[in-house]
């Protein structure tokens, strides 16, 4: 049998190089693993947990009810006979009536003091706010404690440990005054704007000068209005976040 020809040969050859060739070339890299489906993004911030409704409700609830003794008050300082009934409704939204609890109608600050197990019976809305508050805690709780504090209310522990004595500070800062000025300076001295409201409020109601009660109410009105500054901004800022679903 005759052996390969020549060109069979060249064939066999050329074979052979590229054989050689492909057995010294570097493998080739493994593909990379697809990224899982279920995989985050560790960069990518969490949604922020949006304002609690118990919150946001309360500060509105506060908000409408100091708007409202403001109207009272100033309708007692512009009225004539009927500047006092105006201003006994101003009390009655500032101060919660101690003998009956009112799921509808709640008045500011509480009466009277309730035992922190009995909390179910408190029936002011600044007691409801601040439980509300410390509850939802984050940025707007802070927030809402600090105007509770200030403008609102002065030493929320004191409301807390002896509201009556709170409430009678107020009381004693007019008591026995036979003009506005003569008492200005000690209810100034009570520690927030709220509280030196319902002082002059509480003169506007228990005098027999009709001129006095219409005075008292003037300056318990403008004292309001500073509350309503800081009650106002916390409300938008509450509801910005609420309806953004955002904290504030």
């Amino acid at each position: 049998m005759n052996g390969p020809t020549r060109a069979t040969r060249r064939l066999i050859g050329i074979a052979l190089v590229v054989a050689a060739g492909a057995a010294c070339s570097e493998p080739a890299l493994p593909e990379s693993a697809p990224p899982a489906e279920e995989s985050e993004d560790v960069l990518t911030d969490e949604e922020p947990e949006p304002a609690p409704d118990e919150l946001v409700d309360a500060i509105e609830d506060l908000t409408a009810t100091v708007a409202a003794a403001q109207a009272e008050l100033e309708a007692a300082a512009d009225g004539g006979a009927a500047a006092r009934s105006s201003a006994t409704a101003a009390l009655e939204l500032l101060l919660d009536d101690p003998d009956g609890l009112s799921p509808t109608s709640q008045a500011l600050f509480p009466a009277r003091t309730v035992e922190r197990e009995d909390a179910g019976d408190r029936d002011d809305l600044l007691s409801a706010t601040l439980t509300a508050a410390r509850d939802a805690g984050g940025d707007l709780g802070r927030a809402t404690v600090a105007v509770l504090r200030e403008p609102v209310a002065g030493d929320l522990g004191a409301w807390e440990r002896d509201a009556e004595g709170v409430v009678g500070a107020a009381a004693d800062a007019v008591r026995g005054a036979r003009g506005g000025g003569a008492i200005a300076e000690e209810v100034m001295a009570l520690p927030a704007d709220g509280l030196r409201a319902l002082a002059w409020t509480l003169l506007a109601t228990e005098t027999g000068d009709i001129t006095v009660t219409r005075a008292a109410a003037e300056r318990a009105s403008a004292h309001l209005a500073v509350v309503l500054v800081g009650l106002e901004q916390l409300d938008v800022v509450a509801r910005d976040a609420h309806g953004s679903g955002g904290d504030a």
